[in-house]
């Protein structure tokens, strides 16, 4: 698969994941897929996982150099996983990862996923205008 293909399908997880939780989808968003996809390149460049990168700084001021404006946001990130559906998997294990997918409050997603061959980078950000 291709990386925007990677990264359609992880929305298509995560709305099913809200729809079965008899909440909204999110609407994709190009500007935040954008923001996300960069964040994921950033990690793989920088070999990190992280919320904070040396690049961006923190994840809302990401949002803020990218001229977007919110008043609630989210970020997952993760590394190493090889698929979206593996990805999806490990998020919903997590209690705050998932807490950010079934968010009622929130109304867009971006995704972004980056890899090299070895590494593997995804993101997800979340936002109400």
């Amino acid at each position: 698969m291709r990386t925007d293909d990677f990264e359609t399908r992880v929305a298509k997880l995560t709305n099913q994941e809200r729809l079965a939780a008899g909440l909204p989808a999110l609407r994709v968003s190009p500007d935040l897929s954008h923001i996300a996809r960069a964040k994921s390149l950033d990690m793989l460049a920088n070999q990190t996982l992280s919320h904070f990168s040396p690049t961006y700084g923190g994840f809302t001021n990401m949002l803020s150099m990218f001229g977007i404006r919110f008043r609630a946001t989210a970020e997952n990130i993760a590394a190493r996983q090889q698929t979206p559906e593996a990805v999806m998997d490990s998020w919903m294990r997590s209690p705050g990862h998932r807490g950010n997918i079934l968010n009622p409050g929130f109304q867009e997603i971006g995704v972004g996923f980056a890899a090299d061959g070895r590494n593997t980078y995804w993101t997800q950000i979340f936002l109400t205008r």
